[in-house]
């Protein structure tokens, strides 16, 4: 029988940069592993915790996401 693994996707929208990471969860023992890392400047789009230009984070989101991906080998 095949394990079951979970990909957990974490995002974080920030006043200096988007983070963007991919994981992997193995139920059967807990264990955890970073699949990859993917990340965009957030430039004057978001300040102090708020987003002030919508579309330009979903852009940079976009971006950090293909990075991270790209570096999981798992699109």
């Amino acid at each position: 029988m095949f394990k079951q693994k979970q990909i957990i996707t974490a995002i974080d929208i920030g006043s200096s940069k988007i983070c963007v990471a991919i994981g992997e969860c193995d139920s059967s023992n807990g264990s955890f592993k970073n699949l990859g890392v993917g990340e965009s400047d957030s430039g004057d789009f978001v300040r102090k915790g708020e987003i002030r230009d919508v579309e330009e984070v979903s852009r940079r989101l976009e971006s950090a996401i293909m990075e991270a991906e790209a570096s999981s080998n798992k699109e």
